[in-house]
């Protein structure tokens, strides 16, 4: 088997793979789904109070600013349906979840176990291990480096597998280097604007203790020209 084969035969697999991943990841967002629905039906009574606080809050102050009053029942109106209307709509929620999204919980449980049991399978499989680590190491069975060393074939920078992960190190310890000199450099210039900011300020403190000693001298020329 070539090595431009063995690229293509992990481009499959890594394909093969992502479709499982990209199910298990589905079947997770149901659970996520199912556990936010739980949520919203869970009784707060200190969420119930804030909110209720804040609308009473809001329905006061308008009343207060347009109409002039400060009336207790322009508060306690506007608390108290705020409050009847967190009460209604969490026991609508825990309904809601108790009659429609609680009997679907096994199904969705099974379909992500059988999910997370399907990509580890495939992994462990021999499809999947005779080629990664087999032929292709896993190292570099990355999207982004298999990306980068398929470029490579395309573009005539490398005809061998070796030379592929060669020149994929080689470029990922240039990329370090210039990434460790962007962040110097950045340190390099927050330090000048540092030390610009130190100047200034000594600059200004400067100012401030000069006028300060003059200050007695200013009294005398304002009590002298009162």
């Amino acid at each position: 088997m070539t090595d431009r084969e063995i690229i293509h035969q992990v481009k499959a697999i890594k394909a093969k793979e992502n479709t499982l991943i990209d199910a298990q990841i589905a079947a997770g967002d149901k659970m996520e789904w199912v556990e936010k629905k739980y949520e919203a039906g869970k009784f707060s009574l200190i969420g119930m109070l804030l909110i209720s606080f804040f609308a009473a809050c809001i329905v006061g102050i308008i009343a207060a600013i347009f109409f002039n009053t400060s009336n207790l029942l322009v508060f306690f109106v506007p608390f108290a349906v705020a409050a009847a209307l967190y009460i209604s709509g969490q026991r609508s929620a825990k309904k809601e979840f108790t009659m429609e999204i609680a009997p679907q919980i096994p199904a969705i449980k099974q379909a992500y176990d059988e999910a997370v049991l399907a990509l580890k399978t495939y992994q462990e499989s021999k499809e999947y291990t005779d080629v990664i680590p087999g032929e292709f190491p896993a190292k570099y069975s990355d999207p982004a480096s298999l990306a980068t060393i398929i470029d490579y074939f395309d573009t005539r920078r490398a005809d061998t597998l070796k030379e592929a992960f060669n020149l994929l190190e080689s470029e990922a310890k240039m990329n370090e280097l210039m990434n460790l000199q962007k962040k110097q450099l950045d340190e390099m210039a927050k330090t000048n604007v540092t030390a610009q900011q130190i100047v200034e300020q000594n600059e200004r403190m400067a100012k401030l203790s000069k006028q300060i000693a003059k200050s007695s001298k200013w009294t005398n020329w304002w009590l002298f020209w009162k």
